[in-house]
């Protein structure tokens, strides 16, 4: 139940915030440690910052797939009943190669991940 509030929080990130761009490796590599702390995690301020990247990041893409939608080529096509949790999430960050993950940011991640996920 611990880890299913983490992915309600990780994806309440969709929400707007002002946030520093992160890469996208440490992003992971900080989620991988707040994963392995377990229901831990939702009380450990090392949550805060990844929440806030995360929020940051869903706001852009989901702008840029808005526009695209706008203009008939949307990004990525997210079913309504669509579930990824915070390991889900984890796992496709997972599946970025390390050195492409440590020279993009968290928003292109996110883009790529979405792409990839849900196409249309």
């Amino acid at each position: 139940m611990g880890i299913r509030l983490l992915a309600v929080l990780l994806m309440l990130a969709a929400m707007p915030a002002v946030a520093h761009a992160m890469d996208a490796q440490s992003f992971y590599v900080k989620g991988l440690a707040l994963q392995k702390k377990g229901t831990a995690a939702i009380l450990s301020p090392e949550i805060r910052p990844l929440m806030s990247e995360m929020r940051s990041a869903g706001k852009a893409v989901k702008a840029e797939n808005d526009r695209a939608k706008a203009a008939g080529n949307p990004l990525f096509c997210i079913p309504d009943n669509h579930g990824m949790d915070a390991n889900k999430m984890l796992a496709e960050f997972g599946k970025i190669p390390s050195n492409r993950r440590s020279k993009m940011s968290v928003t292109q991640a996110l883009r790529e991940i979405l792409i990839r996920r849900y196409p249309c």
